[in-house]
């Protein structure tokens, strides 16, 4: 009898999430419920999304000195954004992109036949993005629009299109993030 209730603890405690133990830390409360003991304590009013910060849990005060340098660096790990305007008396919560230092880099243009001039429709765009291939078609005219999110200096963009020459062209972006009305000339190639 007693080896059967050492296997049923057992399997109660196996079945109970390693997360809800990891959350149940003492010092850490729940986002929620911060916040709710800030706008009762101060004029400061959140604005979020219910769903974005329902299983944060954070360590830190009401009553804290630097409570907003705080929260905004204990956010980063879920990848949570902190933004107060203190005129207004309000705290915007949103979601970030797990790399901050990253820029949206537009490119827009159309894809033609370097001899005819003729355009080129669904034409394939591409480069790499988040440690991946990503990439877009022109349409039936052969124009393009691209926003490519990146921390490098520069981007090299892959432009084909069946029974053409690939090219390859480097956008330098220390100089410029928004390119617009590109040209790219494909060569015929002879098969």
């Amino acid at each position: 009898m007693k080896a059967f209730f050492t296997i049923a603890l057992i399997f109660v405690l196996a079945s109970i999430p390693i997360d809800s133990i990891a959350q149940s830390n003492p010092s850490k409360r729940s986002l929620l419920e911060l916040i709710s003991e800030i706008e009762q304590s101060s004029e400061m009013r959140f604005l979020y999304r219910e769903a974005l910060i329902s299983n944060v849990r954070v360590d830190i005060s009401a009553k804290s000195s630097s409570l907003y340098s705080e929260l905004k660096t204990q956010l980063v790990a879920y990848n949570i954004g902190l933004q107060i305007d203190e005129e207004r008396n309000q705290a915007l919560l949103y979601k970030t992109n797990k790399d901050q230092s990253s820029s949206a880099v537009t490119i827009s243009g159309y894809v033609i036949d370097a001899k005819t001039g003729d355009r080129l429709p669904y034409s394939t765009i591409s480069w790499f993005e988040n440690d991946g291939i990503t990439g877009i078609a022109s349409n039936t005219s052969g124009t393009f629009y691209a926003k490519i999110s990146t921390s490098q200096s520069s981007i090299s963009i892959l432009f084909s299109f069946v029974g053409y020459e690939s090219k390859i062209i480097d956008f330098d972006l220390s100089k410029n993030t928004n390119w617009k009305d590109v040209a790219i000339r494909l060569e015929p190639a002879l098969y």
